[in-house]
């Protein structure tokens, strides 16, 4: 091979790898910021992944949902997206050093906190109906979410990346509780969840307007 040809692979190999070598990603855990407790914000570990490619920072939120922007001069970022009109999270902080916070469409804030062996959820989709209640104060049913399990932590999504609300499930895997309810006019719900580990059938109960809702495995 010829020098001149030589060197030019060699360049370009080089500058491959540096290209490569610019990509950082690492998982991260939303931990409720102790200024946000008491507050209506849910204390849930939620899964993030964090990717930073040159002056480029990448949020994967927990609905496998990518968002991006531009990284400063001094690894500052601020990247927001729409949910829907006027609802818009938001992660701050400092993408070289990893310090980010999020802050998601209720107000409530959350580090970002790296970790390096986060635990495997489990999710399945599931449809609610309402079965009981006054159909002028609860929510039309027959919506679609999705159940995510974390550890002990049991969460329900519906098409947003902030869980509606979120329970301690017992050694057995059940849950029979009071919870907050980040959406609809009330604001505490229960929900009944069975034992196991499969995808099962779970109920919600609104505390205020006596709603009732079914969930079943979509």
């Amino acid at each position: 091979m010829r020098p001149s040809v030589l060197l030019t692979a060699l360049c370009t190999a080089g500058f491959a790898l540096h290209a490569h070598a610019q990509v950082q990603t690492w998982p991260a855990e939303a931990q409720l910021k102790p200024t946000a407790v008491g507050r209506e914000c849910l204390d849930y570990p939620m899964m993030y992944e964090v990717s930073v490619d040159g002056d480029t920072v990448a949020i994967n939120t927990p609905q496998q949902k990518t968002h991006r922007g531009p990284i400063a001069a001094d690894g500052s970022v601020d990247v927001n997206w729409q949910l829907s009109p006027g609802i818009r999270p938001q992660v701050h902080g400092n993408a070289r050093t990893r310090d980010l916070t999020l802050r998601l469409a209720t107000g409530c804030l959350y580090t970002l906190k790296p970790v390096t062996a986060p635990l495997a959820p489990t999710d399945w989709k599931v449809r609610i109906l309402q079965t009981g209640g006054d159909a002028r104060n609860c929510d039309a049913g027959g919506k679609r979410g999705t159940v995510r399990i974390r550890g002990e932590r049991f969460s329900l999504f519906d098409d947003v990346d902030e869980p509606y609300l979120q329970v301690k499930l017992d050694a057995k895997g059940a849950a029979d509780e009071e919870a907050k309810a980040l959406v609809g006019q009330d604001r505490r719900v229960r929900i009944k969840i069975g034992a196991g580990t499969a995808p099962r059938p779970f109920e919600i109960v609104t505390t205020k307007w006596s709603c009732v809702y079914k969930a079943a495995p979509a």
